[in-house]
């Protein structure tokens, strides 16, 4: 007896060794050079959002996001103690950790120990997971959430104690406020209470007993998640009617080929060997195990199957786009039932009288070997290096440089990392056209027809997505824009006929003007100004500039070679329902009025400012054109100190003809 309780203790203390050191191994990987990389483009919108206060990111979310905010509020508290990456990607790191060891109490308490332990082991070196775990995005958040959702769903619906149910509705509920994908989680767990005999059974039904039962325990459960997730339901109502990013149509067997192929290929090591290996021990894992454990098996093939069914039947509904990180919760129980495929490969291979530990030994290399690879390539390799291509274009650029991006939204990356207004001013330095654009892409056919002279690739900054920096040496020129008067602006007899007026004027379409403020910056480079509304007006405001000539000076642009302007500038708005536009009108020499071009903002959100969009687009000049106008159009603020701003605004001509 002493002899048996001296060897449960001596393996009790080995199975403890082996699991700190796998939790050691996990927070390494999971920690180091966690500052070294920069954001991309998902982080910095994240991380910008939570620098607000509480109240005004929970209104950017709901405006913008398909997201809940946990996330956001874990953001918004771990900035107070710093604004680095490392600062932000730490929670997210501990959570990665934190779920390893769960993974090793799920494991164990739906199998043995043994499991349990190769599931940490395995789940330790899942690169899918290493990599959510150092991004400052919700995925490593969910998993852990959603899998204590789980562990305390299995020992509720086992011991059926109320503080057991109480902590699945509280992890449930911190899952639910994490990813709204914990609605698959939870109508799985509502087919497997009423699916396996020892989840549900007679006495469950026994009215005389009711309030004792597990399915009464179970609903109440739910119940109280309901009731937790109220305070969010006006928000996530909102949140239903924004658009999100679709596929193209495509036939039932693509969809269903894609999804599984992009899910299988991120849970195992990538393509390949690991992909084939870890689905032939998984395969095993279910095969061995459902005589022995049928429950445990289906549980977890529930879990997981009708997760993925979910994500096929909402790509397949709403063409919804699919990626794999949002199914990351779901790695866990296919690394669990990939541990009882080695351990029965172990226990087959002892059977056959090969020497079990060796050959155990040897599989788990050989899944940390196909795995190294993908592990590396965490370290090495950048998903979007906006940090590397802002400081390269803030050292090569010149402040009268044009800079254009592809999609728009490329300005709010760079603009995280480096304030490109602040640019070197060198005399006589030739100006020219800069494009940076992602997915490693190139200047489309449209830009190349207007620029005209070539683009050279100047740099390449490699990652997930690339991002490729061109240039242009085109002819271009940078047009002054005219300072705002310091005292009262006009109003326009007859806004028709305003070329005739060599001032700013405005006009309303009552003929009553705001009551507003005007702040301006035109210091150095940066030309900006903000109108800020007193009291609600409801006529849409028109400021008009004066007249900007075109190519002037005699070192110019030749007038009879100007074929395209291009308008760059950012507006901003206090209420996402206000649209301000820019009109730039031609007029010919004799101030007849030749044509009007229209610019609006590609709409997107950041965190600084409730709505904002960048205009970065070519205008086609008109034959005959001498100057310009520029008229800010303001629509109606129906709030007391509504406010438009129109911010860095630069206007430049491009010359037709090649450089020589």
């Amino acid at each position: 007896m002493r002899e048996e309780l001296a060897n449960t203790f001596k393996a009790e203390k080995l199975n403890l060794l082996l699991l700190g050191i796998i939790i050691i191994f996990a927070a390494f990987l999971r920690v180091f050079m966690l500052g070294s990389k920069g954001f991309w483009v998902d982080e910095i919108q994240s991380t910008a959002f939570s620098q607000n206060d509480i109240s005004t990111m929970l209104r950017y979310i709901s405006q913008t996001e398909f997201s809940p905010p946990l996330n956001y509020l874990v953001l918004h508290f771990v900035s107070l103690l710093g604004k680095t990456e490392f600062i932000f990607r730490l929670p997210f790191a501990f959570s990665g950790i934190l779920t390893v060891f769960v993974a090793y109490k799920f494991g164990s308490l739906l199998f043995t120990k043994k499991e349990g332990l190769i599931t940490a082991f395995l789940l330790a070196i899942s690169p899918f997971h290493i990599i959510y775990s150092r991004d400052a995005r919700m995925y490593s958040l969910f998993t852990l959430f959603s899998l204590l959702s789980y562990l305390f769903f299995y020992i509720a619906v086992k011991k059926n104690k109320w503080s057991h149910w109480l902590f699945y509705s509280l992890s449930t509920s911190l899952s639910l406020y994490t990813h709204y994908f914990t609605l698959f989680l939870i109508l799985s767990q509502i087919a497997a209470i009423f699916t396996f005999k020892n989840f549900f059974s007679s006495e469950d039904l026994n009215f005389k007993n009711i309030f004792n039962s597990r399915i009464f325990h179970f609903l109440l459960s739910l119940c109280l998640i309901v009731l937790l997730f109220v305070p969010w339901a006006p928000y996530f109502i909102r949140q239903l009617t924004i658009s999100q990013i679709f596929i193209p149509s495509a036939s039932l067997g693509n969809i269903i080929l894609w999804v599984l192929d992009e899910t299988f290929r991120w849970l195992g090591a990538g393509s390949g060997t690991g992909l084939f290996f870890f689905l032939l021990l998984f395969a095993f894992g279910i095969f061995t195990s459902i005589r022995k454990f049928n429950e445990q098996t289906f549980f977890l093939l529930l879990v997981f199957f009708l997760s993925l069914l979910s994500s096929i039947v909402l790509v397949i509904t709403v063409k919804w786009l699919f990626q794999p990180r949002y199914i990351l919760f779901i790695l866990p129980f296919y690394l669990i039932l990939v541990a009882r495929g080695i351990s029965e490969t172990a226990n087959l291979l002892n059977r056959l009288r090969v020497n079990k530990t060796p050959a155990f030994s040897l599989m788990l290399a050989v899944i940390f070997l196909v795995s190294s690879g993908q592990i590396k390539n965490i370290f090495v390799l950048e998903k979007e290096n906006w940090k590397a291509a802002a400081e390269y274009l803030s050292k090569n650029m010149v402040h009268n440089d044009l800079l254009i991006v592809k999609p728009s939204w490329v300005y709010w990356c760079l603009d995280h990392y480096k304030d490109l207004l602040n640019l070197k001013e060198l005399s006589n330095q030739n100006t020219g056209v800069w494009f940076v654009r992602p997915y490693d892409a190139g200047p489309t056919e449209e830009l190349k027809g207007i620029i005209k002279t070539p683009f050279v690739l100047k740099k390449s900054f490699p990652g997930w997505n690339t991002i490729n920096v061109w240039f242009s040496p085109s002819r271009i020129k940078k047009l002054p824009l005219p300072d705002l008067p310091q005292g009262e602006i006009k109003k326009t007899n007859d806004k028709n006929d305003s070329a005739s007026f060599p001032e700013w004027y405005w006009s309303t379409a009552s003929g009553n003007l705001p009551l507003i403020q005007m702040n301006k910056n035109f210091s150095g480079s940066k030309y900006s100004f903000t109108l800020t509304t007193t009291d609600p007006f409801l006529q849409n405001f028109i400021l008009l500039s004066p007249q900007l000539i075109l190519s002037s000076q005699p070192d110019s642009i030749q007038r009879e070679s100007l074929q395209n302007l291009f308008f760059y500038g950012r507006i901003r708005a206090s209420d996402p329902n206000i649209f301000p536009g820019i009109d730039i009108n031609f007029y010919d020499l004799s101030n007849n009025f030749i044509s009007c071009t229209n610019l609006f903002t590609d709409v997107h959100m950041t965190g600084d400012l409730t709505y904002w969009g960048w205009i970065s687009k070519p205008i086609k000049v008109p034959s005959g054109s001498s100057f310009i106008k520029i008229a800010f159009k303001i629509p109606s603020i129906n709030k007391k100190s509504g406010w438009v701003e129109f911010d860095d605004l630069k206007l430049y001509e491009l010359d037709s003809n090649h450089l020589n």
